[in-house]
């Protein structure tokens, strides 16, 4: 009886210890990009395409802060792919490339242990910038 109580004990704490938190985590597929020092108006005809097979991704302006635009993604951002942002007002395109990732712990408990990427740099039009808000993109006018 003694074993069987101390075997129901020590299952029960892995039981509850095997949980993972399942909590969602943040990483590259949620990427956003910001759009930095564009006015409204000159954000009315903005495209994205996939320049690895000329695939124009599905998006559109969201909220601004005190000196840009969101441009939200309706579908996935693979980092593996070179992107092509066109803003047609001003006849600009960046090139958005090179995208370097690190992996980090999400959802760890025992038995449990998920990774998540995240964006540590990018270059747009050849020039390397530094991920610092971990998952946005910079694009400046």
């Amino acid at each position: 009886m003694k074993i069987a109580s101390i075997l129901l004990i020590f299952l029960l704490l892995l039981g509850v210890n095997s949980c993972c938190t399942e909590m969602y985590c943040l990483g590259v597929e949620d990427i956003n990009i910001k759009l930095q020092d564009f006015s409204l108006a000159e954000l009315e005809s903005v495209t994205l395409v996939n320049a690895n097979n000329n695939y124009i991704l599905n998006t559109y302006i969201d909220i601004q802060d005190e000196n840009g635009f969101f441009l939200r993604l309706n579908e996935a951002f693979y980092i593996g792919n070179n992107y092509i942002l066109s803003i047609d007002s001003g006849n600009l395109s960046y090139t958005l490339s090179d995208f370097k990732t690190s992996k980090e712990k999400c959802n760890t408990g025992f038995m449990c242990r998920d990774y998540i990427e995240h964006l540590e740099s990018y270059k747009v039009n050849g020039v390397a910038y530094s991920a610092n808000n971990r998952d946005l993109i910079v694009v400046n006018r």
